[in-house]
């Protein structure tokens, strides 16, 4: 058993060090959708949350290997697992209350129990799983949770950022309270069996210098007693017991291990050559051990007599630190690298040895959700969600409603997608800029199975929305290199695009927003806070456009919806901040101003399946954090307040309505992205 935990600062703890980053999904319940098929959205619909999905795992902090084929890794509010010794990782669904995870814990092959900080209150958070990862439970804690421990699947202790101890003997069904050991700051907790229990933490003597503790429990942790702890040492922030009676703790900072032979009846120390700092350590048995360590790279040394001497071994270069480590054999181990590159997020990259660490080999964790831009549901339960990654773009598919999601390999080197439509359940067409900064369109014509990439005009800097009528014809927006209107428009299913001259257009901002009704009528919009919005139409397919006439003036970026040639509705906001709709009936020749109720805050996404249903939403009033979701069930007539989402969605930033009624969204909180459903 290994424990391990981040430092936090004897004058107070860095509760921010880490952000989350969550993919959550939530349900809209309360819709009627019997009858024809056409809803009428009331104003008392239910956002609830239902599921959630990790964005960047970024630098881990914790992993455990029950067996030497299954690891668990938790980093930021996520967490990856693997069923093949590290070739590959999978992200798992976490309950959305789940702010930021310091450790994990995996008695056994399907039960881990993973601790952090909660979202709502800053207090600890507590996720159990006892089915390998299909399910997890959620458990709330009085103080944020940085280090957990279990010797069986039902038996583990848990301890707090401010010292709170809670252990679980039913599986976490139920945690309870222990009394601890006061006036030390709390380092990590370890139990090798159900009754032996350690705890390590400093104090402050009388000048104010650090001075390390260990305490040792014989009841689980009921109970405390202080060891002796060799002179000179300040910290003890990782443990491993590979026995009631073997340990080795670690000063990280002094390059000093800490032993002991009897139970804790004595701890000696001695120095580890080179003096590197010390992250983690993992004792598969009383004599062989691993360390985590930091010089000028990441790099393991190994001891093969319980600690009195270390040595180091080959490990890959390149990497910055190493954060965490566990060994589940004598041969074999898995450890967790971070890379460090100015401008990128942090990286987290496995790296596991099989012969006792005489070769280590690096493996590819699965890329993280980084940022959502936009989602398009061509059914009620078959989406597409695309965004960037912590280093690329990113694109997800879900076939099942949301429950579970796939990321797709795109084609092209590609920063980042930006806008997604699907015209039928097999064709979508995605866009985005590339890494050489030009245009980026990618389509599918057999649903995800293969993705093609298409040539774009040389003068198309980025895309930032696309509108397709059918799977042939479609008509992308974005900037150009002068940071001016780009239109491209294709009709052969992408093989060929064509970029308009915008003729008898006078103002051409960059365009991010585009809604083609027929195969030639197509409205687009751009335009900043400074100069205004622009709304612009073609009827012939891009050969002419013409400028309309909004009713009164709109700041930009404006969002459209255009369900039939005839009815189109644009959404956006006022320069007083509020929110806007305005609407045309008869294909552009007059705009109409909708009536909003009281408090609609700016809109920045709006879907309209049906030229009477529309949703529209936005980040709220700038007295509010909380989100903007307005609807209309008579082409905009009237519109009225639909009970907002989760208090923590604080903005949504696109929306897509294949039915009336049945709406899938995509925003954001203070610290994570969000997806949400109304079915």
């Amino acid at each position: 058993m290994e424990a391990r935990r981040l430092r936090a600062d004897p004058a107070g703890p860095d509760r921010g060090s880490r952000a989350a980053s969550v993919l959550v999904v939530a349900l809209l319940a309360g819709l009627n959708l019997a009858g024809s098929g056409t809803a009428h959205v009331a104003g008392a619909g239910r956002w609830q949350v239902q599921a959630s999905y990790p964005i960047a795992l970024g630098g881990a902090s914790s992993v455990s290997c029950p067996t030497a084929s299954d690891c668990w890794a938790v980093g930021g509010s996520g967490v990856v697992a693997t069923s093949d010794g590290g070739a590959h990782w999978v992200y798992q669904a976490l309950p959305p209350r789940v702010f930021s995870l310091s450790a994990v814990a995996c008695p056994a092959k399907l039960d881990c129990f993973a601790v952090g900080r909660a979202t709502y209150n800053g207090g600890g958070a507590i996720v159990a799983t006892a089915d390998g990862g299909r399910t997890w439970t959620w458990h709330s804690a009085p103080d944020e949770l940085t280090s957990v421990s279990c010797s069986t699947r039902l038996q583990c202790i848990a301890l707090g950022l401010l010292g709170s101890l809670l252990t679980t003997s039913d599986g976490g069904m139920t945690w309870q309270v222990q009394h601890h050991p006061r006036g030390i700051f709390p380092e990590v907790v370890t139990c090798p069996t159900a009754s032996n229990c350690w705890l390590t933490g400093y104090d402050l003597n009388s000048q104010q210098q650090p001075v390390g503790r260990i305490f040792g429990s014989t009841d689980g942790g009921r109970t405390w007693a202080m060891q002796p702890v060799p002179n000179g040492i300040q910290f003890v922030d990782s443990i491993s017991c590979a026995s009631a009676h073997d340990c080795v703790a670690a000063d990280g900072n002094d390059a000093e291990m800490i032993l002991t032979r009897d139970g804790g009846a004595t701890w000696t120390a001695e120095t580890v050559p080179g003096s590197p700092t010390i992250n983690a350590v993992s004792c598969p048995t009383s004599l062989r051990c691993w360390a985590a360590v930091d010089s000028l790279q990441a790099g393991v040394i190994t001891t093969s007599d319980g600690g009195k001497s270390w040595e180091p071994q080959p490990f890959p270069g390149g990497l910055q630190t190493l954060d965490a480590l566990s060994c589940p054999t004598a041969t074999e181990c898995v450890s967790l690298a971070s890379t460090l590159q100015v401008g990128l997020p942090v990286q987290t990259v496995p790296v596991t040895t099989s012969d006792a660490g005489n070769t280590w080999s690096t493996q590819r964790l699965a890329q993280g959700y980084f940022g959502i831009g936009d989602v398009s549901c061509p059914t009620a339960g078959d989406c597409w969600a695309v965004g960037s990654s912590a280093s690329h773009e990113l694109l997800v598919h879900t076939a099942d409603g949301g429950r579970t999601w796939r990321q797709e390999q795109t084609p092209l080197p590609i920063t980042s997608l930006n806008w997604v439509t699907c015209p039928t359940s097999k064709s979508c067409f995605a866009v985005g800029s590339t890494d050489a900064f030009t245009g980026a369109v990618i389509s599918t014509a057999d649903g995800g199975a293969t993705w093609t990439s298409h040539n774009v005009p040389a003068a198309v800097l980025y895309l930032d929305g696309i509108s397709c009528p059918s799977p042939s014809d479609c008509m992308a927006v974005g900037s150009d290199q002068n940071a001016s209107s780009a239109v491209i428009s294709t009709t052969d299913g992408g093989a060929q695009w064509t970029m308009s001259s915008l003729n008898g257009v006078a103002r051409r901002p960059q365009l991010d927003s585009v809604s083609c009704p027929s195969l030639t009528e197509c409205f687009a919009a751009g335009g900043g806070v400074q100069r205004g919005a622009v709304v612009l139409r073609t009827q012939n397919a891009g050969t002419a456009w013409s400028e309309q006439a909004l009713p009164g003036p709109a700041a930009g970026p404006v969002t459209l919806s255009c369900p039939t040639s005839n009815v189109c509705l644009a959404a956006g906001a006022t320069f007083s901040v509020a929110g806007l709709v305005a609407g045309t009936g008869n294909a552009g020749t007059t705009w109409t101003a909708s009536p909003l109720p009281a408090g609609t805050g700016p809109l920045s996404a709006l879907s309209c399946p049906t030229a009477e249903d529309c949703v529209a939403a936005g980040p709220g009033t700038p007295a509010e954090s909380a989100v903007t979701v307005i609807s209309t069930t008579n082409g905009g007539a009237t519109w009225t307040h639909q009970q907002r989402p989760p208090q923590e969605v604080t903005a949504i930033d696109g929306i897509s309505c294949p039915q009336a009624g049945a709406c899938w969204a995509i925003g954001h909180t203070t610290s994570y992205e969000v997806m949400l459903s109304s079915r």
